[in-house]
Protein backbone atom coordinates (compact mmCIF):
# COMPACT_ATOMS: atom_id res chain seq x y z
CA UNK A 1 0.00 0.00 0.00
CA UNK A 2 3.26 2.33 0.41
CA UNK A 3 3.25 2.60 -3.64
CA UNK A 4 -0.48 4.43 -3.32
CA UNK A 5 0.81 6.23 -0.47
CA UNK A 6 -1.19 4.67 2.49
CA UNK A 7 0.10 3.70 6.09
CA UNK A 8 -1.90 1.76 8.19
CA UNK A 9 -1.02 3.37 11.74
CA UNK A 10 -1.69 -0.17 13.29
CA UNK A 11 -2.21 -3.39 11.71
CA UNK A 12 -4.04 -5.89 12.78
CA UNK A 13 -6.29 -3.36 14.34
CA UNK A 14 -9.72 -3.15 13.47
CA UNK A 15 -10.34 0.70 13.00
CA UNK A 16 -6.78 1.47 11.51
CA UNK A 17 -7.07 -1.55 8.98
CA UNK A 18 -10.69 -0.59 8.20
CA UNK A 19 -9.46 3.22 7.17
CA UNK A 20 -6.29 2.00 5.59
CA UNK A 21 -8.80 -0.23 3.12
CA UNK A 22 -11.26 2.75 2.74
CA UNK A 23 -8.39 5.15 1.53
CA UNK A 24 -7.00 2.58 -0.53
CA UNK A 25 -10.84 1.72 -2.20
CA UNK A 26 -11.05 5.81 -2.58
CA UNK A 27 -7.71 5.75 -5.00
CA UNK A 28 -8.54 2.56 -6.50
CA UNK A 29 -12.72 3.35 -7.34
CA UNK A 30 -11.78 6.17 -9.87
CA UNK A 31 -9.29 3.54 -12.44
CA UNK A 32 -12.57 0.75 -11.41
CA UNK A 33 -15.15 3.42 -12.76
CA UNK A 34 -13.32 3.89 -15.97
CA UNK A 35 -12.68 0.18 -16.46
CA UNK A 36 -16.22 -0.70 -15.95
CA UNK A 37 -17.21 2.11 -18.48
CA UNK A 38 -18.91 5.06 -16.20
CA UNK A 39 -20.68 4.92 -12.36
CA UNK A 40 -19.31 1.94 -10.98
CA UNK A 41 -21.57 0.12 -8.54
CA UNK A 42 -20.29 -2.64 -5.69
CA UNK A 43 -21.83 -5.45 -7.80
CA UNK A 44 -20.12 -4.20 -10.73
CA UNK A 45 -16.35 -4.00 -8.90
CA UNK A 46 -17.53 -7.18 -7.87
CA UNK A 47 -17.59 -8.69 -11.03
CA UNK A 48 -14.61 -7.03 -12.82
CA UNK A 49 -12.38 -8.32 -9.64
CA UNK A 50 -13.97 -11.82 -10.44
CA UNK A 51 -12.74 -11.41 -14.33
CA UNK A 52 -9.29 -9.95 -13.57
CA UNK A 53 -9.05 -13.13 -11.09
CA UNK A 54 -10.21 -15.85 -13.31
CA UNK A 55 -7.21 -14.13 -15.99
CA UNK A 56 -4.68 -13.86 -13.43
CA UNK A 57 -5.36 -17.98 -12.46
CA UNK A 58 -5.72 -18.96 -16.52
CA UNK A 59 -2.46 -16.75 -16.88
CA UNK A 60 -0.66 -18.71 -13.99
CA UNK A 61 -1.74 -21.97 -15.25
CA UNK A 62 -0.68 -21.60 -19.12
CA UNK A 63 2.67 -23.31 -19.71
CA UNK A 64 5.04 -21.39 -21.25
CA UNK A 65 6.67 -21.97 -24.38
Amino acid sequence: MSALQITCLARHQAAADTLATAELLLKLWPAMSREIGGSASFDAVRRLARCCRARCTRKSTTPRR
